[in-house]
């Protein structure tokens, strides 16, 4: 299974674990498991209960 790796509501990093148990005492953090059509991942947030993708850079307008 793939973990989030959870500190201050924001997605740490991202491993793999038998289970949630065992991610948390690898990382004495809280580990909540990404479900199979989530693409959170490093940066994102988690907030209650709800993965948030982080706010996407305005494009660069370049000029002449």
């Amino acid at each position: 299974m793939i973990f989030a790796v959870i500190q201050s509501e924001r997605v740490m990093n991202v491993i793999v674990a038998d289970s949630q148990e065992q991610a948390e005492l690898a990382t004495d953090l809280l580990c909540v498991e990404i479900p199979e059509d989530c693409r959170a991942g490093i940066g994102w947030f988690y907030i209650d209960g709800v993965f948030v993708a982080p706010p996407q850079p305005e494009p660069v307008i370049e000029s002449d």
